[in-house]
């Protein structure tokens, strides 16, 4: 058994050109001939002229690591037949008349990435796990929780619409903007991922409504996460050009107050004050 490339090296294999990996692989001589010149042809154009964008590598290299490292027992998946998963998805991506590749079309991945019949199920659940995933909701919210503790801090000690802060205003702006285009893109992607699978090619109708049903509802829902977290980005960015005071902070944004009383310095959360009797 041919040792794989690292975790370390997987994301330069997958972006190479076809040159480039056919001198990397080992085998490259014994790659499968096609039937017709049209085929070849088609596959040649597909090789040569779509892309692979980085989350859909991204996607390939964990992929590989979860079948190899966390299965029981493991997936082998060589650094030869990764790539021929590349030139499939390629494929998909031209024979669909797009220009790269989609990570919906990694869904075709569960055909091949299985040592028996029965370990189809596994890559396919891996897979939808990583089209429905929140981890990147999960890390929006704590990239605002810390715009907001910087907030806290900052207006503790007098800054906001009265003065210099640090670069804190500058920190809000920009989380409002990351999680605007964020949103903008997940409604783009809900919008388009029905004519992705429906019209998919290599998908069969059956499959693909049965996979947008799946995704439908996790979809919706991370839209609503992003939606909420824009809302109170917005409302961090007003309390702190309006100098609200701390203790209409907390009561405007609970859940983030809690997180920063209990996991911030005491130092940091000591002279902040206290609610005002009669308030």
């Amino acid at each position: 058994m041919v040792n794989p490339v690292s975790d370390a090296g997987i994301s330069n294999l997958l972006s190479s050109t076809p040159a480039e990996a056919s001198s990397r692989a080992t085998a490259s001589s014994a790659t499968a001939k096609l039937e017709t010149a049209w085929l070849q042809d088609l596959a040649d154009k597909a090789r040569s002229e779509i892309a692979v964008p980085d989350k859909v590598i991204d996607i390939l290299a964990r992929l590989r690591s979860h079948l190899m490292n966390e299965c029981e027992p493991p997936i082998y998946i060589s650094d030869r037949r990764l790539l021929k998963c590349v030139g499939m998805l390629k494929m998909s991506a031209y024979t669909n008349g797009r220009a790269e590749v989609s990570e919906f079309d990694c869904l075709l991945l569960k055909h091949v990435c299985w040592s028996s019949p029965d370990e189809q199920d596994k890559v396919n659940d891996w897979i939808m796990d990583q089209l429905v995933s929140q981890t990147e909701t999960k890390q929006l919210r704590y990239l605002l929780l810390g715009v907001f503790t910087r907030c806290c801090k900052a207006m503790g000690n007098g800054a906001g619409a009265a003065g210099e802060d640090g670069g804190v205003a500058s920190d809000i702006e920009e989380i409002v903007e990351i999680l605007a285009g964020k949103l903008s893109s997940m409604r783009t992607q809900r919008d388009a991922v029905s004519g992705l699978l429906l019209e998919n090619v290599w998908l069969c109708r059956e499959e693909a409504e049965v996979v947008l049903e799946q995704l439908r509802n996790p979809l919706d829902k991370s839209i609503a996460q992003v939606e909420s977290l824009l809302e109170d980005a917005l409302t961090v960015e007003a309390c702190y050009g309006e100098s609200v005071p701390l203790y209409a902070v907390a009561d405007l944004l609970p859940e983030y107050w809690s997180d920063f009383i209990r996991k911030g310095d005491i130092e940091d959360v000591k002279p902040l004050g206290i609610k005002p009797l009669g308030k």
